[in-house]
């Protein structure tokens, strides 16, 4: 069967000459730098309105770094370059081809996965130092740095989760144009409809069942652990991630990155590949 890290290698040579996840991160990017010059705009409209009595510089930082890394918007740029490079294999038959070269199903899913990971790390990296840099010339440093770079640190293993989800649509839907649906449909209708029941849920009372369910959910983490949307929330500091959402922001999206992994080898053990 040969060395398993040539096939990863292999993909990884793919991804470096795709230059659709190049385009994607430029646009990414670029729209992120727009979204913060644009609160830059709005800076002085915001410290009017509030009379000076918040840190509105830092208000603004943590808006536009939260925001450029949320799952709305970042997620959306990881999970359809994921979607177009794994979609790939099998619209242009390099699947088959990988199997006649006598690699399992099993090692094919994972180096789809392994790369897929390198590829939304790099988007995240990126996106956050040029959200960092470009911040940091719009609004200065702001009081609480350390912390907003914490929970941008704490957004790594959510998003590792993501993939594993976008991978495993991916693999098993095995037609191109359908999984990158499938995909936009789960980071951006899905998220934004749990999104939304959570914020609702914060301002009346429900049952213990109810806050389990979003205090696990995977797409409603980044809610909690990127710093844009809490500060949109009110208040102009942002607090230190608690004990109790470090241990989730990890544990949660190993345990569907796990789950839906599993699920996605047996799947693809059994598809039928022409």
């Amino acid at each position: 069967m040969g060395n398993p890290f040539n096939l990863v290698k292999a993909d990884v040579k793919r991804l470096v000459k795709d230059k659709a996840a190049y385009i994607i991160l430029i646009v990414g990017v670029g729209l992120s730098i727009l979204m913060t010059l644009t609160l830059k705009l709005l800076e002085a409209t915001l410290n009017e309105d509030l009379g000076g009595m918040a840190d509105t510089s830092g208000m603004m930082f943590a808006a536009a770094l939260g925001t450029g890394l949320s799952l709305g918007r970042l997620g959306v740029y990881i999970a359809l370059a994921c979607s177009l490079f794994t979609g790939k294999d099998h619209a242009y038959n390099t699947v088959r081809n990988k199997l006649i070269a006598g690699n399992s199903r099993s090692r094919v899913y994972l180096s789809n996965l392994l790369v897929n990971c390198l590829l939304g790390l790099a988007y995240l990296v990126l996106n956050a130092l040029f959200a960092v840099l470009i911040g940091l010339i719009a609004f200065g440093i702001p009081a609480d740095m350390g912390v907003l770079l914490t929970r941008t640190a704490l957004a790594v293993v959510p998003y590792l989760g993501i993939v594993a989800v976008v991978t495993f649509i991916s693999m098993t839907v095995r037609r191109q144009a359908f999984g990158i649906v499938l995909n936009m449909v789960l980071v951006i209708v899905v998220a934004t409809i749990f999104s939304s029941v959570r914020t609702v849920m914060l301002m009346t009372e429900v049952s213990r069942g109810a806050e389990i369910f979003f205090e696990y959910n995977l797409f409603t983490l980044f809610d909690e652990v990127l710093p844009g949307a809490l500060n949109l929330m009110g208040g102009s500091s942002i607090p230190a991630p608690a004990a109790a959402l470090t241990l989730r922001a990890l544990l949660v999206p190993l345990a569907y990155g796990a789950a839906f992994t599993l699920l996605g080898i047996v799947v693809f053990r059994k598809a039928d590949i022409h």
